[in-house]
C-alpha cells in the first residue's frame, strides 16, 4: 500500500508538473509545447478542470477548433465550471462566425448566472444587432437588475430602445407606439426620432396641437 501511495503521489506530481509547463507554454503562445504537455498531463490527471482548460487553450493555440470546442463542452457539464465552459464555446463560436450559437452559450450562462458581464453584454449586442428590439429591452432590463449598466447611460439607451420598438409598432399597433415613444421622451425628452414619431402619430389621431407641443419641447432641448 505504501509503495501504491507512493507511485500515486509520484504521477500526480508529474501530471502537474506537466500542467504547469503546458500553462507556461499557452501563455508564451507556443502551441506544440503546450499541445504536448496538454496531452501528458491528461494521461496523467486525467479529465481535471486545469487540465481540461490547458489543452483548450492549447487546442485554441494550434488552431483546432474541434478539440477545443469538447474540451469546452465537458467543462460545461460540470457544476463547477459551467460558466468557464460556456464561455469558452461563446468564444469558439464568434471565431467562427457561428452566431446563432454564440447567442446561445450567452442565454445559458446568462440564466445560469445574471450578473455574468459578458453574457448580457453578448445578448443585448446581438439583440440590438439583430433589430429585435423587444429582445433588446428585455436583455437591458435583466442587465440593469444585474448591476451591468451604467445608471448615468441608462434612460439614453432605454429612449433609444423604446423608439426603436415604437417605429416598429407603428403601423400595427399605434397605440402602443404611442405609448412607447411618450415613455421614450419622458426619459430623453430631446431624442429627435422619438419626437417626430410621437407628432406623426398624435397628428395621425388630429391632435395637432399636441403634435406641435412634442415637437417644440424637443426643440427647445435640442435646438437645431
Amino acid at each position: 500500500r505504501s509503495f501504491g501511495s507512493y507511485l500515486g503521489r509520484r504521477r500526480r506530481d508529474r501530471g502537474y508538473g506537466a500542467l504547469g509547463r503546458g500553462i507556461i507554454a499557452v501563455g508564451a503562445g507556443d502551441a506544440r509545447p503546450a499541445r504536448k504537455a496538454a496531452e501528458e498531463s491528461r494521461t496523467l490527471l486525467g479529465p481535471e478542470p486545469l487540465v481540461l482548460l490547458l489543452t483548450a487553450q492549447a487546442a485554441q493555440l494550434g488552431g483546432d477548433g474541434a478539440r477545443a470546442r469538447t474540451a469546452f463542452e465537458a467543462l460545461a457539464a460540470r457544476p463547477d465550471t459551467k460558466l468557464l465552459g460556456l464561455h469558452g464555446l461563446f468564444v469558439e463560436a464568434q471565431r467562427q462566425d457561428q452566431h446563432e450559437a454564440a447567442r446561445h452559450f450567452a442565454d445559458e450562462a446568462a440564466t445560469a448566472t445574471p450578473r455574468v458581464g459578458w453574457a448580457g453584454t453578448a445578448l443585448f449586442d446581438y439583440a440590438a444587432r439583430d433589430g429585435d428590439w423587444a429582445a433588446a429591452l428585455k436583455a437591458l432590463d435583466a442587465n440593469v437588475q444585474a448591476g451591468l449598466v451604467d445608471p448615468a447611460e441608462l434612460p439614453r439607451v432605454r429612449a433609444a430602445l423604446l423608439t426603436a420598438r415604437a417605429m416598429e409598432l407603428e403601423s400595427g399597433d399605434p397605440d402602443k407606439a404611442r405609448a412607447l415613444v411618450v415613455e421614450a421622451l419622458r426619459l430623453d425628452p430631446g431624442l429627435a426620432p422619438a419626437a417626430v414619431l410621437a407628432a406623426r402619430l398624435y397628428a395621425r389621431n388630429a391632435d395637432v396641437r399636441r403634435a406641435a407641443r412634442v415637437l417644440e419641447a424637443a426643440w427647445k432641448v435640442e435646438p437645431q
